[in-house]
């Protein structure tokens, strides 16, 4: 039985196994060309064994690049042969439709060049950095894609140094005018000394800290409508939690409530509110909350729930 080419192409584009559309592009040069943009349009995953040909694949035809969506560059430099670096930096310039990018700084950081062609991309919406260091601080600070939603771990890589300050509102905020879901951990908060904004972010997890200044943090996202905390105590931060009495833990809350109060830094309301008991306790969110979901690190105090409410 033979199908018309637009009853194929109708097939192939409901075909989304990266094999099977490859599988049916080899069968001829029509299907090849149409097979192209669904193949690319998928996440593509590129480590030191898929580089070379991948390079091969695009380099081929430069039009290909504008079919990336969403691409992790997950491989060092000093692996390959310098053609095959000039080849992704070619990929890297011409993908004006890339929508979704995944580093780390150890790619990053294996070419010179690597941060401003990544940061020189102007159609990222979400980016995600597995590692951070030097080079993805640069990369960061010329940014120049409208960036919605960043995921970023603040972990130096191996063999990585890590730059100081690490607050995430420093390192984000050349994106500041255009974020609205942020995703940090490993981090520490220094917002309230910075005076830095974040005019649309609506959606804010933190993970992982060893502080967080309440009010900075309502100063810096006036438009938060949902915050969430997790922390992993273990070690010294688990001591320490059963050290603190109740009157240490109700002082700092004290202290965040008058500040808010004071300054006029609350939010009116949150949608969501989740985290440890301990921290949420301690930043003293007044604001009226629809969601509240609580993690209890012990000892477990019901009174700090009863003198909280």
């Amino acid at each position: 039985m033979r199908l018309d080419f637009d009853v194929l192409f109708e097939v192939l584009w409901w075909v989304r196994n990266k094999k099977t559309v490859s599988r049916l592009m080899r069968t001829c040069r029509t299907l090849y060309s149409k097979g192209v943009p669904l193949l690319l349009d998928s996440f593509v995953h590129l480590d030191n064994h898929r580089l070379q040909s991948f390079c091969l694949f695009m380099t081929a035809d430069s039009s290909r690049c504008q079919y990336l969506r969403s691409v992790y560059f997950n491989f060092l430099a000093l692996c390959h042969e310098p053609a095959d670096i000039d080849a992704i930096l070619g990929v890297i310039q011409n993908a004006s439709n890339l929508k979704r990018l995944h580093l780390n700084n150890e790619t990053l950081a294996s070419d010179d060049r690597f941060p401003l062609a990544f940061a020189s991309l102007s159609s990222v919406e979400e980016l995600v950095l597995d590692t951070y260091g030097k080079a993805a601080a640069d990369m960061l600070a010329d940014l120049e894609s409208p960036v919605r939603h960043a995921d970023i771990t603040f972990v130096a890589g191996r063999n990585q140094s890590f730059p100081n300050p690490t607050d995430f509102v420093e390192a984000l905020q050349n994106a500041s005018k255009t974020l609205k879901t942020v995703v940090v951990s490993n981090v520490h908060w220094e917002a309230s000394t910075l005076g830095l904004k974040f005019p649309e972010v609506v959606s804010l997890t933190i993970e992982n800290y060893d502080s967080i200044d309440g009010e900075g943090l309502m100063a810096a996202l006036p438009k938060l409508r949902k915050l969430c905390t997790d922390h992993d105590f273990v070690g010294e931060d688990a001591q320490r939690l059963v050290i603190n009495s109740l009157d240490e833990f109700q002082e700092m809350r004290s202290v965040s409530l008058e500040r808010q109060e004071c300054n006029g830094s609350s939010w009116e309301s949150l949608d969501e509110l989740s985290g440890n008991l301990h921290y949420l306790y301690c930043l003293g969110i007044a604001c009226p909350t629809r969601k509240l979901e609580l993690r209890v690190v012990e000892p477990l105090r019901l009174d700090w729930l009863e003198r909280s409410r």
